[in-house]
């Protein structure tokens, strides 16, 4: 096993030991050529090889090990400038020149790529104060506090990036300065980083300064007239609200606010004394000027803020790629394979905090997680796993009981980035009083009933499964290797539970024992039952999208691909269930969505293989809290009052229990004892009800869509006629069908070759 703590596997691995003693602070950056989402816009752009992985870089700055493992997995490497008073000099040209102005650079540690000879980096550290960040094009880069270099990785050209050197060599602030004034003729005092500016959004960028106005008005900061800047606008401060009190600046007008092309307020100051105070701060001179100023959204107790950002995080949770936000370490070794059950856990997560009306102090367990997703055990633990630290974070307490549940709190920064939406959204409506919510006719209100809060616990929605017939069952190896095993158990008197699982220990398996029929088909009683396939979470994320995203509740096959962040085929087999089950219409271009969808998920959901499977779930937590506080009844030293608070937790469990079996799941009584079974003709009275009554809830389904099944009909009806495929197909365009119904229904009920 390659050491986690290196960045490569060859000589790269002596730069880690040198940036590992010195602290360095690390950056996850997209390899060139790769696509992403910008999780602001929601577009998708092609990476060059400097964009940095996520929000909030500037403040998290990454280890080496999880540097050293999105190295591994072919992504670029960044150092955190200003993180532990590294920063790195950047010459896009004349490198030796920059080398002759400061020969001590020749012995620190150089990055630099072959197909480049002129281009270089150095790692400098720096005591005292940090100089500021400042790029001089074609002459020096400076980058230092809030600013990243890549290190390590591959160039957007293809060459590898590589170092020389073997120590860092220590300079200081007044040494930047002079180096910089050697090589332009200008002080080091304004930091002007140049950006590659988008397409100018006109309505943005009044929003953005009708909010930056607000805030310098509340903290009684004068500015200059606003003038355009790279695609937005700018303005100069007259006085620096970031002036450090025990070491102040003159006015010189060093500090701006720049309001971006996209809407995006920054604001900062050229002195390296007010940059080092941002830099402590946050790295965000907006956020620090915020708070000087006095300006400050409704608390978050407020109960209808609350729910208006958690419907702002429902949209932001649909429309962002997951992928880029797990952590690798998380993820499977061939690729992000949880997105469908992490986008569940993640809106379980807001539905919570929408019911308790409070961000922080969040109740969250795998048992809790898996009540509001339908989740299993294993797979509510690690979703909530893989949910920490970008998503959720955990609130420190000072003493948990073993098996209590522990306390979180939505991450600060999108919580921040939703404020920030909904004040936007104020500016816009002409609101004056910044403290007043978003109105409710907000459309970010349908996220709190959508398809994916609503049916997110169905049983047609848990798992994607399809029946099996007994003949199918039979055949397989591993079913048959699994009942040998079961036959030995049985015979050398081990237990075997309900799913089939046999204890450790005992004597050698035995093969070819006879197994009752009973015992080896009733871990698959469900799957041969059904008639239908489970839908499964990825269906049902489409049928979200379809009714919340799209107008009218149809979409090309393209939008639907940006919107649920998939690949062509894992749309084609969603798309593909989804036609099955007729939740959906779609052709080889546009996907509509059925509007009695939910009508028909009632219908098919008992007769799929997973029916049931919550309400097995909600017993078997049942049984466990009896288990737990039967075991603590048996402490010794237990009060009176925590006695009785055991047994009604018995109670209310046992009730539960009693409750789910009569009315969700009358089929699973007989599996626990403590149950008293009903008499044999009630039961089967009640079989025959839900019978008919899902019989009854079908019909009604082929009713609704007596059209839609018209024509697979009329094509039975031809080929037994005896008509040639080409024939009957002229027949049915003339008759009304178009061609890609016709086309679609023909591959299923005339197909060109029959299987063997």
């Amino acid at each position: 096993m390659p050491d986690c703590t290196r960045i490569s596997h060859n000589h790269q691995g002596r730069l880690s030991a040198i940036l590992k003693a010195h602290g360095a602070g690390f950056v996850l950056v997209r390899p060139p050529g790769s696509t992403y989402q910008d999780w602001r816009t929601g577009e998708r752009r092609t990476a060059k090889g400097k964009e940095p992985l996520g929000a909030g870089w500037q403040r998290h700055p990454k280890s080496l090990s999880d540097a050293g493992k999105w190295a591994q997995g072919g992504g670029n490497v960044g150092l955190l400038g200003g993180h532990n008073n590294l920063i790195l000099l950047d010459a896009d040209a004349n490198a030796d020149q920059v080398e002759a102005a400061d020969p001590r650079l020749r012995d620190t540690v150089r990055i630099f790529r072959r197909n480049a000879p002129d281009r270089r980096k150095w790692i400098v550290r720096i005591v005292g104060t940090l100089p500021p960040s400042k790029k001089a094009h074609g002459v020096l880069e400076v980058l230092a506090a809030g600013t990243q270099g890549v290190i390590f990785g591959r160039h957007d050209s293809g060459a590898s990036i590589e170092y020389d050197g073997a120590q860092i060599v220590t300079l200081n602030a007044d040494d930047i300065r002079r180096l910089w004034h050697t090589l332009t003729g200008d002080e080091l005092g304004h930091t002007h980083r140049h950006e590659e500016a988008g397409p100018p959004d006109a309505e943005a960028v009044h929003r953005g300064m009708t909010l930056a106005e607000t805030v310098l008005a509340a903290g009684d900061i004068t500015h200059t007239a606003w003038h355009p800047y790279e695609n937005g606008r700018k303005a100069v401060l007259t006085r620096c609200p970031f002036n450090p009190p025990d070491d102040p600046h003159a006015d010189d007008e060093a500090a701006v606010i720049i309001v971006g092309h996209d809407g995006r307020i920054g604001a900062t100051c050229h002195h390296a004394r007010c940059q080092e105070r941002i830099h402590q701060h946050g790295g965000s001179g907006w956020a620090l000027l915020k708070e000087i100023a006095g300006y400050r959204p409704a608390p978050p107790s407020d109960l209808a803020r609350v729910r208006t950002v958690v419907d702002y995080l429902r949209e932001w949770v649909r429309r962002t790629d997951l992928a880029e936000h797990v952590p690798l370490t998380k993820q499977a070794e061939n690729g992000y394979r949880t997105r469908d059950t992490d986008t569940d856990t993640l809106d379980a997560i807001l539905d919570i905090a929408h019911e308790h009306g409070r961000l922080t102090g969040l109740l969250l367990s795998w048992r809790i997680v898996r009540k509001g997703t339908g989740l299993g055990v294993q797979a509510a633990g690690k979703a909530l796993d893989r949910a920490q630290p970008w998503f959720v974070v955990e609130e420190p307490t000072a003493e948990r009981k073993p098996g209590q549940a522990r306390r979180f709190a939505i991450h600060p920064a999108l919580i921040a980035w939703a404020e920030e939406q909904i004040e936007f959204a104020q500016i816009a409506r002409g609101m004056s009083d910044r403290g007043d919510l978003v109105d409710q006719d907000n459309t970010r209100a349908i996220y709190a009933k959508s398809p994916l809060v609503t049916h997110r616990t169905r049983d047609a929605f848990t798992a994607s499964q399809r029946p099996i017939t007994l003949r199918a069952l039979k055949v397989r190896p591993r079913i048959a290797e699994k009942r040998n095993e079961i036959a030995a158990a049985l015979i050398h008197n081990r237990q075997v539970d309900r799913r089939m699982r046999v204890s450790p220990g005992g004597a050698p398996i035995e093969p070819h024992v006879a197994v009752p029929e009973h015992d080896y088909l009733k871990h698959y009683r469900r799957r041969l039952e059904a008639l239908f396939p489970s839908a499964g979470r990825a269906v049902l994320r489409m049928i979200d999208a379809l009714a919340t995203e799209t107008p009218d509740g149809q979409a090309d096959r393209r939008t639907l691909r940006t919107l649920l962040n998939v690949s062509p085929s894992s749309l084609s087999r969603m798309i593909a269930r989804a036609v099955e089950l007729g939740l959906v219409d779609a052709d080889r271009r546009i996907v509509v969505l059925h509007q009695q969808w939910r009508e028909l998920v009632d219908a098919f959901e008992p007769l799929m293989p997973t029916a049931g499977r919550r309400a097995a779930r909600m017993i078997a937590d049942a049984n466990a809290t009896i288990h737990y506080a039967e075991l603590l009844l048996d402490e010794p030293d237990l009060t009176p009052q925590e006695e009785r608070r055991l047994r009604r937790r018995i109670r209310i469990a046992k009730e539960t229990k009693q409750q789910i079996a009569a009315l969700e799941a009358p089929d699973l009584v007989h599996r626990h004892a403590d149950i008293a079974s009903p008499p044999l003709y009630d039961w089967l009275a009640r079989q025959r009800l839900a019978e008919r009554h899902a019989q009854a809830r079908i019909d009604l389904a082929a009713d609704r869509r007596a059209d839609d099944w018209r024509l697979p009909q009329e094509v039975h009806r031809l080929r037994c006629d005896g008509l040639s495929k080409r024939d009957a197909w002229r027949m049915l365009e003339m008759a009304g069908w178009k061609r890609g119904e016709v086309a679609g229904v023909m591959a299923v009920c005339w197909p060109s070759k029959v299987p063997a």
